[in-house]
C-alpha cells in the first residue's frame, strides 16, 4: 500500500465514528430547520480529504498504466465521477441522514476490504439515497438533485465494473 492509500485507510478509520454519530443524530432529528450546524461542519471536515486522495490516486492509476485493468478502470471512473460532485457536496448546508450513510458505508468498505458483502450493502444504501434525493423536498433543490445524479452515475458505472470484476478495496492497485 502506497503512502496515499495508507493515509486514506487511516482517515477512513478516523472518519467512521464521526460519520456514524452524524448519521444517527440526523436519523432521529431530521428537521432541516433544526439543523445542528456543527454536525454539518464535522461532516464536511470528514469528507474533505476525499478530494485529495481521489486526485492523487487518479494520477497514480494513470501514471502506472502498465497495471491498468478493469479494476483500475473502475477505481479511476469512481474517483473522476465523484470529483464532479465534490463542490456541490461541500456547498450543502444540511446533510440528511441518508446522504451521510453512503460516506459512512464507504469507510466500512475501506476498513474491511475483503468482506464483499459490504459492497452489496453499499449498493442498496446508494440506491436508497438516490431514491430519496429524487423526492421532495430534495429534488427541487438543485445541488441535492445534482448529487443524486452523480451518485447514480457512480453506482451504475464504475461500481458495476468493480462489482462484476470482483475488485477488492485493498488499495493494492498502485505502487
Amino acid at each position: 500500500m502506497n503512502w496515499n492509500s495508507l493515509f486514506w485507510w487511516a482517515w477512513n478509520h478516523l472518519s467512521l465514528l464521526p460519520l456514524t454519530v452524524c448519521t444517527i443524530h440526523r436519523f432521529f432529528f431530521p428537521n432541516p430547520k433544526d439543523a445542528f450546524f456543527p454536525l454539518d461542519f464535522i461532516a464536511k471536515i470528514v469528507m474533505f480529504p476525499s478530494v485529495i486522495y481521489y486526485v492523487i490516486d487518479s494520477i497514480d492509476i494513470i501514471a502506472q498504466y502498465h497495471r491498468f485493468g478493469w479494476c483500475n478502470f473502475g477505481y479511476l471512473g469512481h474517483h473522476l465521477i465523484a470529483l464532479t460532485a465534490f463542490k456541490d457536496i461541500m456547498s450543502l448546508s444540511y446533510y440528511p441522514w441518508f446522504l451521510i450513510v453512503p460516506f459512512n458505508m464507504h469507510c466500512i468498505l475501506i476498513i474491511f476490504p475483503e468482506l464483499s458483502f459490504f459492497n452489496t450493502l453499499y449498493f442498496f444504501i446508494m440506491v436508497n439515497c438516490i431514491v430519496r434525493l429524487c423526492m421532495e423536498p430534495w429534488k427541487s433543490r438543485e445541488r441535492y438533485y445534482w448529487v443524486g445524479k452523480i451518485m447514480l452515475a457512480v453506482i451504475f458505472g464504475p461500481c458495476m465494473v468493480l462489482y462484476f470484476n470482483k475488485c477488492k478495496n485493498t488499495m493494492n492497485n498502485v505502487d
